[in-house]
Formats: C-alpha cells, structure tokens, sequence
C-alpha cells in the first residue's frame, strides 16, 4: 500500500521537467494524479501509466480562470482533491533570456498568473475542508 493510495493530486506544469517527476513520484506511491500544462501532457501520462499509475492529462492555461475552474472540476471527478501542487510558470513561455531582462509586460503577466493561482487555491482549498481530509497545497516557482 502506498502513501498516497486513495489520493487525487493535481500538478500544474506537469507537462515535462520537475513537474513531471513530481506527478511520477506520486503516482508511484498510489495517488491519481491529474497531470495539466499549456504544453502536451501525453509523455507525462504515458510515464505514470506504462509504470502502473493512474493518470489523466488535461490542457490547463494557469492565467485563465475557467481553465482553473475546469481543472478543480477534474479533479472532483477523479475522486476528489488532496494534493495541489501549482508548480506551472509563466516563464515556460518566454523566449530564455537573463531574468533581468525580462521586460515589464512579461513580469505583470508572471504576476497576474501568481495571483490568479493564490485565488484558486483559496477555493480548492474550500472544497478540501468542506471534504474533512488532509490537505496540501504546494506552490512552486522556476526564474532559471
């Protein structure tokens, strides 16, 4: 039995990179795991589920309310909502450059999509007490 069998976790930005070895990893100790990108989350899924692991994919754009809502309606439906992890970055899809040369636009856009996730988060985080279960939330964030 695992750790976290009977588990539904949610990773945003799971489509490749640490986003996709945190779903692995927690598919191999048991969860379902909704893995969701902008990016093609087919690899990611095929991972978790050729190692035995229950996984879903799901196109999910962080900045866009309804995507998020979508999202939690997902994982609703996968059982329930135990672990958010909201590892996804704007800075994905930005050309690479040094930080500081990241100009104005881009930043307000990383900004408004960390906002827009501490808001959903306070709503999953909702519908986990309304459940009476443990809960984790875990926030991420990659600049380099």
């Amino acid at each position: 039995m695992g750790r976290l069998d009977g588990k539904v976790a949610v990773i945003t930005g799971a489509a490749q990179g640490i986003g996709a070895i945190m779903a692995k990893e927690m598919a191999d100790h048991g969860a379902k795991v909704l893995v969701t990108d902008i990016q093609d989350t087919a690899k990611a899924v095929k991972a978790i589920t050729d190692a035995g692991g229950t996984a879903q994919g799901m196109t999910v754009d962080v900045t866009s309310n309804d995507d998020l809502a979508a999202m939690v309606e997902t994982a609703k439906g996968m059982g329930g909502l135990d672990i958010m992890v909201n590892n996804a970055s704007i800075f994905a899809s930005l050309k690479p450059k040094p930080f500081f040369e990241i100009d104005d636009e881009e930043f307000v856009k990383f900004c408004q999509s960390v906002q827009e996730l501490t808001e959903q988060a306070a709503d999953i985080n909702d519908t986990i007490r309304k459940r009476k279960i443990l809960k984790c939330v875990l926030n991420t964030t990659v600049i380099a």
